[in-house]
């Protein structure tokens, strides 16, 4: 059935019905207040770009003590490693959220 259809069936109006649009139309005006809905939606995404999780508070600490141990004890000087290595970081991590879409998208 097309999305009409399914709106009616999960409000329990004949879409058959020659008023179904307007009953649609009331029940959503009475039941949907779209200022609520875009409200949480900003939220949950303002919410989730804020949000550190511990994993990524891991990945970092664990970044950071590498580069500290390679500058102190291997010589290495930063302003040359850093580049390669978060190139590197980016390839990864993009072919990481790569194979991840393609995995979910065959499920």
């Amino acid at each position: 059935p097309g999305s009409f259809e399914l709106v009616c069936q999960a409000l329990a109006i004949d879409a058959a019905d020659l008023e179904a649009k307007e009953r649609v139309a009331a029940m959503l005006e009475e039941r949907f207040v779209f200022s609520r809905y875009l409200a949480l939606n900003v939220e949950h995404a303002v919410e989730d770009s804020i949000e550190v999780h511990k994993v990524t508070w891991f990945a970092m600490m664990c970044l950071f003590i590498m580069f500290a141990l390679l500058s102190r004890f291997g010589q290495v000087d930063m302003i040359t490693f850093t580049p390669p290595v978060c190139y590197a970081l980016a390839v990864v991590i993009l072919g990481l959220m790569q194979w991840f879409a393609v995995h979910k998208q065959r499920r």
